[in-house]
């Protein structure tokens, strides 16, 4: 592949390949006229090589060594591009919170020669805009927090719980049982200490009214077994 640079004074002023002439073209689709690539880099070191000191002429090893930098130099760049279009790809179906205050599930990724952008509820937004990136346990988790603290406000305190208050005792005991430990550690303390004072005062209203229907229902035998057998003295 021959390459043809315009010199002048010492100094390149452009430079063309004979297999490619787009420099036009790809500077108008939006690459930047400072980027250098594979192709200027060539330009640049057949130049190099063209105008050379002929008294102090540079070794094919220093040549090879440039081309094998600017190589692995690419290369690395190439790398990272794809590194972080993998990473925006994992965040399809993540929450993500874009400029501090705008949060949702990211949709789905475009790529366009403009950027990356990331799509929710089917509006655009920047990549470099996401602020945060939220894991979905985290949300349960806070969600599950904040519906169990706001029931539990609707709790009288234990000194004025009645038997009307069992079947709500009950169903936030159920919430309780069903929360792991990571869901559990976003309740305050005052919430969990209100709960167990709660759950053991119904304790003891449902034992107390328990033992008394035990009562009352030994009372009634043994009374209706009084009159049984006076009934059958009088016979």
């Amino acid at each position: 592949m021959a390459y043809v640079a315009t010199v002048e004074n010492g100094v390149i002023t452009s430079g063309t390949s004979s297999a490619s002439s787009t420099s036009t073209s790809s500077l108008s689709e939006g690459t930047s006229s400072t980027d250098l690539g594979y192709d200027e880099f060539l330009t640049l070191l057949c130049a190099e090589m063209q105008y050379q000191d002929p008294l102090e002429p540079t070794s094919n090893t220093e040549y090879i060594a440039q081309l094998a930098t600017f190589s692995q130099l690419e290369a690395s760049l190439n790398m990272q591009e794809t590194m972080e279009n993998s990473m925006a790809n994992d965040l399809v179906g993540q929450y993500v919170i874009v400029n501090g205050s705008v949060g949702g599930y990211v949709d789905y990724i475009e790529y366009s020669s403009s950027g990356t952008s990331i799509y929710i509820n089917g509006t655009a937004y920047d990549l470099d805009d996401i602020t945060e990136v939220v894991d979905p346990e985290y949300i349960e988790a806070v969600a599950l927090a904040s519906s169990f603290t706001t029931y539990m406000e609707s709790l009288p305190d234990a000194d004025d719980l009645t038997l009307d208050d069992q079947e709500s005792v009950e169903a936030i005991q159920t919430v309780y049982e069903s929360m792991n430990s990571y869901q559990l550690s976003f309740i305050d303390d005052d919430t969990l200490t209100k709960y167990t004072e709660v759950v053991e005062k119904m304790e003891e209203l449902v034992a107390a009214a328990e033992e008394e229907a035990e009562e009352t229902e030994e009372t009634a035998e043994t009374e209706e077994t009084t009159e049984t057998e006076e009934t059958t003295e009088t016979e």
